[in-house]
């Protein structure tokens, strides 16, 4: 386990409906962090650069979208 840096471990902050619904009931926050980077590495990030105690931290990987090529086809008017 090497240690990343806290702002290369946290990549940016989760901006989200379903986020801002998080941050309101259930005071969690989402955050977009480094696929190296393990529950430990997040919580030390978090707490050393937001000057905070947390609790508990939930990672979910979450693969892209397959990106599909569409043809042009030239249509003619009939």
């Amino acid at each position: 386990m090497s240690q990343l840096h806290p702002l290369k471990v946290l990549n940016s902050s989760h901006l989200s409906e379903k986020a801002s619904l998080a941050i309101q009931n259930a005071n969690s926050y989402v955050f977009k962090v480094s696929s190296s980077a393990d529950k430990l590495q997040v919580k030390k990030a978090i707490e050393s650069l937001y000057k905070v105690e947390v609790e508990k931290v939930n990672i979910v990987n979450v693969k892209g979208k397959t990106k599909r090529t569409l043809k042009n086809k030239i249509r003619k008017k009939s």
